[in-house]
């Protein structure tokens, strides 16, 4: 406390005697100031920002930098296999649309880009049936078997991040037709082979057999159904093409085709006008 008498400042505890106050600093002139400032070496460009501040702004643009690099990697994969299976662009948008809302999502931790890629082909691809990917070229877009994406499939949808596929009515031969016929072409020109072979078959004959056949047939798949009558009329023009290639571009086994093929030879009277 101060002491007015003497004018010290004086502990009332231990009465120690503190020292004369410092009197205050006078303002320097400019002249000084200018000479101060000079005579210190200051660095170039002082960062006066915190340093804890400094490591976040470095750890996050080391972060977005890693996030961009991802997508430009997930974009250039999705990009290369519609090119590579000849996707339409309004499938690749919607299923990159998805992609980026799992990935916001955190639905990708611990899951292959690959996989959930094939996923969502797979499951955009239920809407549009002109457009269909096999079980093989699947497992080549996922790297996987393609059980591994049916399973992902139930659990995006379990997880919530797609909505399951409505149910529709069963769809007739014919709706599959254009598909396998369109796959037998690529196929046939990959080999050598004729490229008008299927052109020579009146699509709406052909059409027309494979829903007459369904209709007479019990328990048949309808792409069995159309896969083995495309392979009928193939054997009736006299052209050459295996059950084997015809059973994947119908994504049927070659066992169906075989089945249904006796079926159609032993229950039926069916005359094929061409």
């Amino acid at each position: 406390m101060f002491n007015p008498e003497t004018g010290e400042y004086v502990c009332p505890v231990c009465g120690y005697i503190y020292g004369p106050v410092a009197e205050p600093l006078k303002p320097r002139s400019q002249e000084e100031y200018l000479r101060k400032v000079h005579s210190e070496r200051m660095p170039k460009n002082p960062d006066t920002t915190p340093r804890a501040i400094s490591i976040k702004h470095l750890l996050g643009s080391r972060e977005l930098s890693r996030e961009s690099s991802k997508n430009r990697e997930y974009s250039s994969y999705l990009s290369q296999v519609q090119r590579e299976f000849n996707i339409p662009g309004y499938v690749t948008t919607e299923v990159e649309r998805l992609f980026e809302e799992i990935r916001k999502a955190g639905g990708l931790k611990g899951r292959s880009h690959k996989l959930i890629i094939a996923t969502l082909l797979f499951y955009v691809l239920k809407r549009y049936p002109n457009v269909a990917l096999t079980q093989d070229q699947l497992e080549r877009i996922a790297g996987a078997d393609v059980r591994k994406v049916y399973r992902t499939y139930r659990v995006l949808v379990k997880e919530g991040y797609i909505q399951p596929a409505k149910t529709r009515a069963v769809r007739k031969p014919s709706e599959h037709l254009p598909s396998i016929l369109s796959r037998l072409r690529i196929e046939s020109q990959r080999s050598g082979k004729r490229e008008n072979l299927l052109s020579d078959i009146p699509m709406h004959v052909l059409a027309k057999t494979a829903d007459s056949l369904a209709e007479i047939l019990q328990g048949v798949k309808p792409s069995g159904v159309a896969g083995a009558t495309v392979y009928l009329f193939i054997k009736m023009l006299g052209f050459k093409l295996s059950q084997d290639i015809v059973a994947k571009s119908a994504n049927v086994s070659t066992l169906t085709i075989r089945r249904v093929l006796k079926q159609i030879t032993e229950e039926t009277e069916l005359t094929v006008g061409i």
